[in-house]
């Protein structure tokens, strides 16, 4: 997938960006830019989506995603005004890195990148280095900045156990167009209600036998399988997070039965919803 292309600048006098905020609510539509990011959310559950994968995310959430790998993150808004979600991003271009990547020293941290094609999430042993590195490269001088961001990485890649995001391969997707976006943008704003594969189709407009080739061949897999993936995300946060029924939030995840929502639940979390509650609460 790819949505609409950003255009960063990075900070005067530094080959990264970094951004570190509080807010209220985060909604980055589908978006890609030629800049790899780095992000790391605190007090914060919500939907990712990067290049293939959609999927729920906990307070605490980091991943690291290449070059124009198409990706979004939807966080709620906070449901007390006090409470704010920290907002951590880096965005970086290794091109003017590369003599440095190749020193010795520096072997772990190039391995890292280069295997990176579809992105990182990470289960560091420490999280409170990242947010502490984070904290730290904003107030530091340029020469600091850039051995604490180094130090950064060489520590994501030994300690932070990062698993990969998608399938998806940095610059292999050239989908760049409108229509997926107004697509996926419509999924994501609307999944909560009834959407059936005509009103899909219109968005797009296309048929809805050419609409449903097109959905499946850019994105893998057809738009049945992604709604539920969306749904299903929004649903495990619920269910770590509030008390409601299993059948409160089927109905309110745009489930209109509870037995299509628990066959749905087990398909693709290979659980029950009940089971996935008492597993991870």
């Amino acid at each position: 997938m790819r949505g609409f292309r950003e255009y960063v600048d990075l900070d005067v006098g530094r080959s990264f960006s970094i951004e570190l905020s509080e807010v209220s609510q985060v909604d980055y539509g589908l978006h890609h830019h030629p800049q790899w990011e780095f992000t790391a959310f605190r007090g914060a559950n919500g939907i990712r989506g990067v290049g293939d994968s959609v999927e729920e995310f906990r307070d605490g959430d980091m991943a690291l995603v290449p070059a124009n790998v198409p990706h979004f993150w939807n966080i709620p808004l906070q449901p007390k005004p006090a409470e704010k979600v920290g907002l951590n991003i880096i965005k970086f271009s290794p091109e003017p890195w590369r003599a440095t990547l190749e020193l010795p020293e520096m072997r772990p941290v190039a391995n890292f990148l280069a295997k990176c094609t579809g992105g990182y999430r990470f289960t560091p042993h420490d999280p409170s280095y990242v947010f502490t590195q984070l904290e730290r490269m904003r107030t530091a001088n340029s020469a600091e900045a850039i051995g604490l961001l180094w130090a950064l990485f060489g520590y994501l890649a030994q300690d932070g156990e990062p698993l990969p995001l998608s399938n998806t391969i940095s610059g292999s997707v050239e989908l760049g167009n409108e229509r997926l976006k107004r697509v996926l943008d419509h999924l994501n704003s609307n999944f909560q209600k009834p959407i059936s594969l005509e009103s899909v189709a219109r968005v797009a407009n296309l048929s809805p036998i050419a609409f449903s080739r097109y959905f499946s061949q850019t994105m893998g897999r057809p738009l049945s399988r992604y709604l539920n993936e969306l749904r299903l995300s929004w649903a495990c946060n619920q269910l770590l997070d509030t008390d409601h029924t299993v059948l409160s939030i089927s109905l309110e995840a745009g489930y209109t039965s509870l037995t299509n929502f628990n066959r749905r639940f087990r398909e693709i979390k290979e659980m029950t919803p009940r089971e996935y509650r008492k597993r991870f609460r």
